[in-house]
């Protein structure tokens, strides 16, 4: 009996070679140094 499913520790990866996981990886660590030079600058400020 033969599986259709990937292997457990195989990654998938489409076409491009871009998962959407990694635009939402990218995505939460520009947030967290946009926040963090902004917490810089307000605490700067006082």
């Amino acid at each position: 009996m033969t599986s259709t499913l990937p292997a457990a520790g195989k990654a998938v990866q489409n076409e491009k070679g871009i998962s959407p996981m990694d635009i939402v990886v990218l995505g939460i660590g520009f947030l967290f140094f946009a926040l963090f030079f902004a917490f810089v600058k307000a605490c700067d400020s006082l």
